[in-house]
């Protein structure tokens, strides 16, 4: 077995460039002409200029979830692993590209090639981990939805309801029969395992799968500097209370089924054609995992206000809106004018999806407790104390703000809960 390379997230430009020349030339045979760097958050992502190839060409040896690299592309995309993105590294190539493999089978009634096809895979256990994938023509919905007309922005949006009708009604193979993450078997069949989300799965219930994002949290919490476990207070107590009497029974009020999660479905990572305003591509599976019917609108939609945002906000509009979400919208709400929420676009939204035939929140029951157990365990460990780029920026003042917010949600949350 090949021992891990780990990677630092300062690793040089340089050693990135050279390994992408190694892989192209090795595996595919083919030469790489130019290497742009695109962006830097989860992953580090490049694009690829090759020379056209005399014919297409299999990653040797070969992996499932793979296609021949086309002899005539001559652009890809390759994403590599980055340990400073908080995700569990160990599955989340291998969980990637299983994912997109049911993605592009979930979407065949409607569009697959809206997922990019993937040409090769190392897992980060043989050194960097990358995946080298189709580049997908298009420009990014995120940077022109605001400025669009309004019918065109319905038609942007009954785009979304199908594509997420697809995914959330997509029934898994047999083989997948747990919550969390997805990988490979030695024989190539998709089975269940971890998510990238750290500390998920595989799990037989959704129940157990919230129990285990709480333990995790609790874990990350004891190891970090600001909240140091919450135990300066009798919070601590109440949240190991919480864990073991009340969190199960909460989580389980959904009927839950085993349910393809995007985990990041908004304008940022779809593609469209400005001259036809259709969809090209569907990007960025680093989250995907399997859920239920309810969990992708914990993760989505923030940009169209279909994100299912936490209770015990301050703000009037928001609280009005998760309460739209979960109850459903009202004619005049489209009228509401503020200046962070778009209301003629949540309620065209809301119409598109039910139009669709989509579950929305105010179709799933229980939904309303799962989604307060969700926001609950992230204000365990808030994610951004363990970010360099965010500490290094952040005053004495912030981080304290940053973490008496968090007390307050837990213990408000606890209080209703009667905890």
């Amino acid at each position: 077995m090949t021992a891990k390379q780990p990677v630092s997230a300062e690793a040089s430009a340089d050693v990135y460039e050279e390994y992408i020349h190694g892989v192209l030339r090795e595996q595919y045979g083919r030469e790489v002409v130019e290497i742009t760097p695109l962006r830097h958050h989860n992953a580090r992502v490049y694009e690829l200029h090759i020379n056209p190839g005399t014919q297409d060409t299999a990653a040797v040896p070969k992996k499932p979830g793979v296609a021949p690299l086309p002899a005539q592309t001559t652009r890809l995309i390759m994403r590599f692993s980055d340990p400073a993105s908080m995700l569990n590294e160990e599955v989340r190539v291998q969980n990637e590209v299983a994912i997109m493999s049911l993605m592009r089978e979930a979407l065949g009634p409607a569009d697959p090639s809206l997922v990019p096809e993937v040409y090769g895979w190392e897992p980060f256990s043989k050194g960097k981990g990358w995946t080298l994938i189709e580049f997908k023509q298009g420009v990014p919905l995120a940077g022109k939805f605001a400025g669009m007309d309004p019918d065109v922005k319905r038609e942007v949006l009954a785009q979304v309801a199908e594509v997420f009708k697809h995914i959330q009604s997509f029934k898994l193979p047999d083989s997948v029969k747990t919550y969390g993450g997805l990988n490979f078997s030695d024989g190539g069949g998709l089975v269940g395992g971890p998510t990238p989300i750290a500390g998920g799965g595989p799990c037989n219930s959704l129940s157990d799968l919230y129990a285990e994002y709480f333990q995790t949290q609790i874990a990350f919490a004891d190891k970090c500097d600001v909240v140091r476990g919450w135990k300066d207070s009798e919070l601590r107590a109440r949240l190991e209370r919480f864990g073991k009497e009340g969190l199960k029974s909460l989580v389980a009020r959904v009927d839950a089924r085993l349910t393809l999660v995007h985990g990041d479905l908004d304008g940022h990572n779809i593609l469209f054609d400005e001259g036809t305003n259709k969809f090209t591509a569907l990007l960025d599976y680093d989250f995907g995992h399997v859920g239920s019917q309810a969990d992708e609108y914990f993760y989505s939609f923030p940009s169209i206000h279909g994100l299912l945002i936490p209770p015990f906000l301050d703000d009037p509009e928001e609280v009005h809106l998760r309460q739209c979400l979960l109850d459903g919208f009202g004619p005049e709400d489209a009228e509401r004018t503020c200046a962070s929420i778009a209301w003629a676009t949540a309620v065209a939204r809301d119409d598109e999806f039910a139009k669709a035939g989509v579950e929305r929140p105010a179709d799933i029951g229980g939904i309303d407790a799962l989604s307060a157990v969700f926001w609950f365990i992230q204000n365990i460990s808030p994610p951004m104390f363990f970010l360099e780029r965010w500490r290094s920026r952040a005053t004495p003042d912030r981080v304290e703000a940053v973490k008496r917010e968090a007390r307050d949600n837990l213990e408000r949350n606890l209080d209703a809960w009667g905890v």
